[in-house]
């Protein structure tokens, strides 16, 4: 399928998420769904072909949505009309659902800002746990929603100015902030599986938000891999958990998603964001030679193929010299060959059923009629979105280094 307009060009280019965000044509206005998809990360053109969709009987995937209020004491199940839910690596997922005007339990109460949601599924798919935000539209008909994945509660929450830790793990790190945000007011997210080693790190922040700090500094900067929010029920209540990872995911060899079989639609892109030739600097007052320290790492066959291609970054909170060498060996790996991004339709068959792997997990992708001679090799998971109506998972992966 053509991604045939120009802000379809500028969001697929948002694809895998990690480095770069490209907005909409900049007219004035987010007016339509394709837009406000494009701003909140997603691709703004149909990833499912009109064609496929209109080939697929409705799944009709059973599905138990719960509602809670702000402390996550269960209030009612509803049964709305759901658009999509999405899951994605380290950023916040989202869904998007609806109410007839006429259903009973169309009440300011139960769909207050803040309140909780938590959808459970029958096909395999992961519960979702979030936040009721972002607006609410009426319609002739019906009214339509939004809510983000836990995530969303860490951004709103804020470090306070000059908070500095001396020789503290990540995880550590992420349970005091926690703690202290707690202390002011309920956060609504405790801890889980928080990951309690490697080194020991000196950031500063200064209001920074929680979700910013995970995110930012403590998986981008420092040594965690990735960070989730997860929701369950308990007792009555909807609960939600931080968990904090060395390394998310795991290698599925017996899952696959191949075309033709459990694949109905796809795009491949190779994307040229080459950088052979890093520097990086860590954090410090000065450019002295001893006020920080500096790393240079090089890939040589990266540069007598594609030509020397130098970037460079200052790592805030890095004060060690071991900590800033495997952080700027870590970034060549992920820059130093063209990157392939996958955007696939799948359904809930095997080789690859939706339970099979879950956003993190690496599986192999089979694409006989894509790239030159065929794609065939294990793709990361980067973010999912199901559509109830059709029963399809919209997944976008990339190339595992």
């Amino acid at each position: 399928m053509a991604i045939d307009s120009e802000n379809k060009r500028r969001s697929v280019m948002g694809y895998a998420g990690v480095w770069t965000f490209v907005g909409p044509r900049p007219d004035g206005a987010l007016g339509n769904e394709a837009d406000r998809r494009h701003v909140a990360g997603l691709y703004a053109g149909q990833l499912v072909a009109l064609a496929v969709i209109a080939s697929l009987a409705p799944a009709g995937a059973a599905m138990l949505f719960l509602v809670a209020d702000g402390q996550g004491r269960i209030l009612t199940q509803l049964r709305p009309d759901m658009e999509r839910i999405s899951w994605r690596f380290n950023e916040v997922g989202q869904v998007a659902w609806s109410l007839a005007r006429t259903d009973e339990k169309l009440r300011e109460e139960y769909v207050r800002f803040g309140n909780r949601v938590l959808i459970q599924f029958d096909n395999g798919l992961p519960a979702w746990g979030g936040v009721i935000g972002g607006g609410y539209e009426w319609g002739e008909a019906s009214v339509g929603f939004l809510a983000f994945s836990g995530e969303a509660l860490l951004g709103w929450r804020r470090t306070g100015r000059r908070r500095r830790f001396d020789g503290v793990s990540v995880g550590n790190i992420a349970l005091a902030l926690l703690a202290e945000a707690e202390g002011v007011w309920p956060v609504g997210v405790r801890p889980g599986r928080v990951w309690l080693g490697g080194p020991g790190h000196y950031p500063e922040y200064h209001y920074k938000s929680l979700e910013d700090v995970l995110r930012d500094s403590l998986v981008e900067n420092l040594s965690a891999e990735a960070f989730d929010v997860s929701a369950r029920e308990e007792a009555g209540r909807v609960v939600f958990e931080l968990n904090l990872y060395e390394a998310k995911g795991a290698t599925r060899g017996d899952v696959a998603l191949v075309e033709g079989r459990n694949v109905s639609d796809v795009r491949f892109r190779v994307e040229d964001n080459i950088v052979n030739a890093w520097f990086m600097a860590g954090e410090g007052s000065d450019w002295g030679d001893t006020s920080r320290v500096y790393a240079e790492a090089v890939d040589e066959e990266s540069v007598r193929l594609y030509g020397r291609r130098e970037g460079f970054e200052v790592r805030s909170g890095v004060i060690y010299q071991s900590t800033l060498d495997a952080t700027i060996q870590r970034r060549l790996r992920e820059t130093a060959y063209p990157n392939r991004v996958l955007a696939l339709a799948t359904t809930d068959d095997r080789p690859g059923r939706f339970g099979d792997y879950g956003v993190g997990d690496t599986l192999m992708c089979v694409l006989p009629s894509f790239d030159w001679g065929g794609v065939r090799g294990m793709y990361r998971v980067l973010g999912r979105e199901f559509f109830p109506e059709h029963g399809v998972c919209d997944l976008v992966l990339e190339e595992a280094r």
